[in-house]
């Protein structure tokens, strides 16, 4: 395709099944040399495209496919970008038993760790938690951030989404002033599982963003993980 001068050979990775997807990672590099073309990875709000995978998540399944096809599609190296294709199919698609909020977490996880491989962002953003907890039980997600730039980082905002089945046992946002270079911070926030949901195998998304301003621009990094609920 090509647009205003600009010429991208965009690779669509769903559809195919987990097993045939990770054997064309290995091989596709057999057939490109890097920078041969302007290649740039893309995926769907499908679930149904996603084989219905349950584990991982079809959200989790949704930001493997464009990470891994960002690392590995341009003959082994990484591609020019990834993009979301069809973003209408994220309000009238078909989503599955996942919730717009967490297909869109997990595209917007893709491009943070895109900026991460490029290295264009001064922070590392990592979010831990326990795989797999009681309902009703509460539990602490740790998220942790490294300025591996070059300036000191000020005032950001770390914010803890509302995603389904997560209730909020704390305020779920944290402020930091500020992040030396070289440096890290963590913070925590604590939460229950409260919704018992099987037909999404009883797991449920945990996320995070971080904002701040730098030279006058809104940034923004976010990522997610998923946790298993113990009936």
């Amino acid at each position: 395709m090509n647009d205003a001068g600009a010429y991208l050979t965009a690779a669509m990775l769903y559809e195919t099944n987990r097993e045939l997807f990770s054997y064309i990672m290995k091989d596709w590099k057999s057939y490109l040399r890097p920078g041969e073309v302007n290649l740039v990875a893309g995926n769907i709000v499908d679930w149904h495209l996603h084989q219905k995978t349950l584990v991982p998540a079809g959200p989790e399944e949704f930001y493997d496919r464009l990470i891994s096809g960002f690392k590995y599609l341009n003959g082994g190296d990484k591609c020019q970008g990834v993009f979301w294709h069809d973003l209408s199919r994220g309000l009238w698609g078909r989503k599955g038993p996942y919730p717009l909020l967490e297909w869109a977490i997990a595209g917007a996880s893709a491009y943070s760790k895109v900026r991460e491989l490029w290295e264009t962002t001064p922070l590392r953003l990592k979010i831990k938690a326990p795989p797999k907890v009681s309902y009703g039980q509460n539990f602490k997600v740790k998220v942790s951030l490294k300025n591996v730039g070059k300036e000191k980082v000020e005032n950001l905002l770390v914010s803890f989404f509302p995603t389904e089945g997560v209730h909020f046992q704390s305020l779920n946002e944290r402020r930091l002033k500020s992040i030396d270079k070289d440096s890290s911070e963590e913070v925590t926030f604590e939460v229950k599982l409260n919704k018992v949901s099987p037909q999404r195998a009883y797991r449920h998304m945990v996320a995070v963003k971080v904002h701040w301003v730098e030279e006058g621009k809104e940034c923004k990094l976010v990522t997610f993980a998923y946790v298993s609920g113990k009936r």
